[in-house]
């Protein structure tokens, strides 16, 4: 009986670590302009932070957050196309009316869950400030 407790226990403790340590995972659509989490957690809070730098070495444009405050279940997509009005937009902690990406620039999109381990792909825009390119085109990558 002992024996049976203690492997049932063994047997619990090994899936939780696991299932519960699973890393979010983010990527990016292209053709549809979509970023989505795939590992059914939900967006709640996006940084969009340009990578660029100017010439003395200082960022040239500031980390962009989409934060979710709708009273629904959290989304596992945001259209870059026509951000959800429920997404709170800022930058530099002033609101934003919608999310505009500057041209020809690298960014990193980064996404945190608590308890869990950050996630980030890298995408690319091109001269009309729509993303071309980024590290994780679907969630079958990696």
């Amino acid at each position: 009986m002992k024996k049976t407790i203690l492997n049932s226990s063994i047997l619990l403790v090994i899936s939780f670590f696991l299932f519960s340590c699973k890393k979010p995972k983010i990527s990016f659509d292209l053709a549809q302009q979509e970023l989505t989490e795939c590992s059914n957690y939900g967006l709640k809070e996006v940084t969009i932070d340009n990578d660029s730098i100017d010439k003395k070495g200082f960022a040239v444009e500031l980390p962009i957050i989409l934060k979710w405050e709708g009273n629904t279940p959290t989304p596992r997509k945001i259209s870059f196309n026509n951000v959800l009005k429920y997404y709170k937009i800022t930058k530099d902690g002033k609101r934003l009316v919608s999310l505009k990406l500057m041209k020809n620039a690298s960014y990193k999109i980064s996404y945190h869950i608590i308890g869990k381990q950050d996630t980030e792909i890298k995408v690319w825009t091109n001269k009309n400030g729509k993303i071309y390119k980024t590290t994780n085109e679907n969630c079958y990558e990696r």
